[in-house]
């Protein structure tokens, strides 16, 4: 049998058990697949079978064998014996399948896959045969094992698996098993869960005697059982030559005819995805795009191969090319050169305008569709391009319908990149391209510029300049051009008058038309080079002679479609607003776009014929020609509550709708009512007449009755109202419940002029707020200055009282140094007098370091706090006393403070210290002194307390001057001065200083 004759056998719907012997060449294989491609020299196919031998080889002559093998049609193979015997997969109730299968007595390999979903268990297995009653299969009959003679063991082995969200059987092979075992028969109990689990066993079933059996399954949920005959079967004949078996190249676009063949196919992967099991490919060359299926995907990832360029070897079959594996599957290199050379338009025309000026070189082979003086167009499998090139010599320019070679650089263009060409080279003859049917959007986006297109439409008007289309897809112009002149150039105008309502296909070159400033394309704006046309239906000279028709009949299927052929409704008129007419007849609402003016007013009965147009939310006849054929009243409107509200089934139809009135505005000669029904808002529209209320108050509950007009998909993407109405008369709008006089319009002018009033309000106190931080940048400038003053003026007092303390207390004393340093040297002065006036000025020497020392404690400022005050005090105190013989008891709080003392304080005190020591020892006749300093209260309290003879403090004693001078000294510094003493009793001198005082 040749593998034509296999082919022919399984054409049908049956799936025939055959004896046949196959015999080819190898050209390819995949073992693990058991896929084999096999040439026998009538034909070229791919066959699936249970196993290839393990050293099989390309380029083998093979012999396969089959004796009452099952051979069925599979994807992309013959499938010989590798089929199930019964497959119900899916997610099913209970279903019962059966199927017959010639097998020879012995063992035969079983194989049975079962799932379950969500419902019951069910799986059954019977048999039945030559001289086998149908029964189940006996426990007796299932084996398993290795197969090999007295390896066999009863029963069947199983696989667990868990399939979450599966709805039909999984592919076993790129899951783990649960759990795994021996079962005695076709046991589902041993899944791993109730529910979402799959079983699959495997094993041998023995049969008792050569014949043809018949198999029944019955299962809820999806099943394959298969029963292998063992019967097809490849061995290698070799006899020591080599055979290779070189692909046919698959080039141009004559051998696209081919089917059958080993071929091999260059070109760009622009589709690339995984499907299943195997890889899916388009891979698109110079002139045609072919579909590529690799069966085996191991090792190959769809991401790393789009765009790529790549060489495939396979079977060319009707389907596309079949390759087996990653191995027919080669990545070519993308340059030549180290330059990107571009070989396919698609990739022109991927180019940014930046991009194609650059320029890239380009090599592209493809159909002349188009040619002008200075340019061509050539179009291969994946677009088209503009090539500007003028003809070297006469006689050599190009022809549409010729396969060209250009060579050359990539350019910007004025709308789209183009080539200019560098070389040119005619190859042959080929058939213009297949023309593409644009949809609505290629019009309006102009990507199909330079392609070949297809326009099929009705001819609404023409003349000399354009021809006006009614498409499928909408409306469409074709204009004219030197360079791309309409097909009806020539005709007469009697001839281009009798086109109007003909349905005619314009063919050509798709040319854009654009704003040469913005680049903006004119939407189903274009213009047709090479352009020729066809009348597929004249114009009918009588409109009206067509059927009758219901509108809602035209939403139904209908094996003729007939958005090109005009259709005949009668219908009542409900609105007119030139034009539209918006119709019911009867049953459902339609529109109807009239071409001419129309006498008709709402209530009239007419016959409207048009070519509809469907996709919106009532059909709708465009050049639409109506005559009136009666009047009677309008029907009754539907009752729409506003929770029912919007649905496009009311579209075109009469409908009474209560709502709230939001805003009544005028514009020219419409009267505009926007409303709220419940949470919808919408807009009701009527003609302004005098007749009419002057205003209506916001808020009232109006009952409107009018045609009910849903919005379309353009005004649903435009956030625009669902819907609208729109309203014949004045009797249409009925106050049902006045709105209240203070409106929400009310409420907005006053918080309007509120709102004024607190932006006045704000601007003046940002006003007074910036007069309030200027004049207090001045004030803190004036009281900087002022301080500046003061701390001078401190300063020059400061240094005033340092010279006088100087003056005072050095200067007499060194006055009388030089005195005694004078007396000294008179030679006159003896030599007793002379150590007397010596000791005399070593004294006066110590006193004036003693008053140096003091000065300079009082003006250091690393002395200015309390502590350091408490520390010199008790120094001082103890060494002046100790030189009169006096013990000095001291008596220091311990928490006393680090407040800060100035200078002028710390000599102050320190003078009326030192004058209340110099009265002790002077006068008192003390034996013993007790000096006291303690911070309390925020008060320095300095007491010196002795136990001398005291006085009589109501008599005023001679020369108590010192006690005076103490006094005022404290009191300059705000604090207090206190005597205590009685005669023979001591005296106490206290001294108290606020310290908050001094630090201000």
């Amino acid at each position: 049998m040749s593998l034509l004759q296999l082919r022919e056998k399984v054409l049908g719907s049956d799936w025939p058990t055959l004896t046949f012997r196959l015999e080819g060449i190898v050209c390819a294989f995949n073992s693990r697949l058991g896929l084999v491609v096999l040439d026998d020299g009538t034909s070229t196919d791919l066959l699936e079978l249970p196993s290839l031998p393990p050293d099989l080889r390309a380029g083998d002559p093979v012999i396969i064998k089959g004796d009452g093998c099952v051979v069925s049609r599979g994807p992309f193979a013959i499938r010989l014996g590798t089929a199930p015997l019964l497959d119900i997969d899916g997610t099913h109730a209970r279903l019962s399948a059966s199927g017959d299968v010639f097998l020879r007595e012995g063992m035969h390999p079983l194989r049975v896959e079962w799932f379950n979903g969500n419902a019951g268990t069910t799986l059954n297995l019977e048999y039945q045969g030559e001289g086998v009653p149908r029964q189940k299969v006996p426990v007796k009959s299932l084996w398993h094992g290795n197969g090999g003679p007295g390896e066999l063991k009863p029963g069947l082995e199983y696989q667990a698996y868990e399939v979450d969200g599966m709805l039909m059987l999984p592919d076993f092979s790129l899951l783990e098993p649960r759990k795994r075992g021996v079962v005695p028969e076709l046991d589902v109990s041993v899944r791993s869960r109730p529910e979402m689990a799959a079983l699959v066993f495997n094993g041998f079933l023995q049969i008792p005697k050569t014949g043809r059996y018949t198999f029944h399954m019955t299962s809820d949920d999806g099943a394959r059982l298969f029963v292998a005959d063992t019967a097809a079967t490849c061995d290698i004949e070799r006899d020591g030559r080599t055979r290779s078996f070189a692909p046919e190249s698959l080039a141009s676009a004559l051998d696209a005819a081919v089917v059958n063949r080993w071929v091999r196919f260059e070109g760009s992967v622009n589709f690339a995805a995984k499907v299943g099991d195997y890889l899916e490919l388009d891979v698109t060359g110079s002139s045609r795009t072919f579909h590529v299926i690799v069966a085996d995907d191991t090792g190959l990832d769809p991401v790393t191969l789009l765009h790529k360029r790549v060489s495939v070897v396979g079977l060319k079959k009707e389907l596309g090319l079949v390759a087996l594996d990653k191995s027919q599957l080669r990545i070519l290199s993308d340059g030549r050169d180290k330059e990107k050379v571009l070989s396919q338009v698609v990739e022109i025309r991927r180019l940014q305008r930046d991009e194609a000026a650059k320029p890239y070189r380009a090599e592209i082979q493809g159909v002349v569709t188009m040619v002008t003086p200075n340019s061509l167009v050539l179009q291969d499998a994946t677009g088209g391009v503009f090539v500007h090139y003028r003809t070297p010599k006469a006689g050599n320019s190009p022809h549409p319908m010729e396969l060209w070679k250009i060579e050359g650089r990539t350019g910007a263009g004025d709308f789209a990149p183009v080539i200019h060409s560098e070389r040119v080279t005619c190859i042959g003859n080929s058939p213009l391209p297949m023309a593409v049917q644009p949809i609505r959007q290629q019009l309006a986006s102009g990507s199909l510029d330079a392609e070949m297109v297809e326009l099929e439409g009705v001819v609404i008007t023409v003349s000399n300049s354009e021809i006006n289309l009614l498409t499928r897809g909408g409306k469409a112009v074709v204009r004219h051009n030197w360079l791309y002149p309409l097909p009806t150039e020539d005709m007469s105008l009697e001839k281009r008058a009798s086109l109007v309502g003909s349905v005619v296909k314009l063919r050509g070159v798709y040319r854009a038309i654009w704003d040469e400033q913005t680049g903006n394309v004119q939407s189903a704006v274009l213009m047709l080079g090479n352009a020729s046309m066809s009348v597929s239906e004249p114009a009918s000279g009588a409109p009206f002679s067509e059927p009758l028709t219901r509108a809602s009949d035209l939403l139904q299927f209908t094996s003729h479609p007939s958005a090109l052929r005009r259709v005949r409704i009668k219908g009542q008129l409900l609105h007119a607003r030139p034009p539209e007419l918006f119709l019911f007849d009867g049953v459902s609402g339609f529109r109807g776009i009239a071409g001419e003016d129309q006498t008709l007013v709402p209530g009239d009965e007419v016959e409207i014929s048009g070519f509809p147009q469907l996709g919106g939310p009532s059909p709708e006849l465009l050049d639409a020609k109506a005559r009136k054929v009666g009047h009677a009243p309008l029907p009754a409107p539907a009752k729409v509550p506003y929770w029912n509200l919007p649905d496009a089934k009311l579209d075109s139809t009469l409908v009474e709708i209560e709502a709230t009135l939001l805003s009544d505005t005028v514009r020219q000669d419409e009267r505009s009512l926007e409303m709220r029904a419940g949470s919808n808002r919408f807009v009701a529209t009527i003609r302004s007449d005098k007749s009419m209320p002057q205003s209506i108050e916001l808020d009232s509950i109006l009952r409107l009755t009018g045609v009910y007009i849903s919005g379309t998909a353009d005004r649903a993407l435009a956030n625009s109202d669902p819907f609208e109405m729109r309203l014949s008369g004045t009797e249409s709008i009925v106050v049902v419940k006045r709105g209240p006089w203070w409106t929400k319009r009310h409420t907005i002018g006053v918080i309007t002029m509120l709102s004024m009033g607190l932006v006045l309000a704000a601007s003046w106190v940002t006003l007074l707020r910036r007069t309030v931080t200027r004049r207090t940048n001045e004030l803190a400038a004036e009281i900087e200055e002022r301080e500046m003053i003061e701390r001078h003026r401190a300063m020059e007092k400061e240094r005033s009282r340092m010279a006088k303390d100087l003056h005072d207390e050095l200067g007499s004393g060194i006055t009388v140094a030089g005195l005694l340093s004078s007396l000294m040297k008179n030679p006159e002065v003896t030599e007793e007098q002379k150590e007397d006036y010596l000791d005399q000025l070593s004294e006066l020497c110590c006193t004036l370091v003693t008053g140096l020392d003091e000065i300079v404690w009082a003006v250091n400022p690393r002395y200015d706090s309390v502590a350091d005050l408490a520390g010199y005090f008790s120094l001082y105190a103890e060494r002046f006393l100790k030189l009169a013989g006096l013990e000095c008891r001291l008596t220091i709080d311990e928490a006393i403070t680090k407040d800060p003392l100035d200078s002028r304080t710390r000599h102050e005190i320190f003078l009326a210290f030192k004058e209340a020591l110099n009265n002790i020892v002077r006068h008192s006749g003390a034996r013993t002194v007790h000096l006291t300093i303690e911070v309390a209260t925020g008060n320095l309290k300095i007491s010196l307390a002795d136990d001398g003879t005291g006085f009589d403090q109501s008599v005023d004693l001679p020369g108590s001057d010192g006690l005076l001078n103490m006094k005022e000294r404290i009191k300059t510094l705000g604090g207090t001065f206190t005597i205590e003493s009685k005669p023979q009793e001591g005296t106490t001198v206290q001294f108290e200083i606020s310290l908050k005082r001094t630090q201000i």
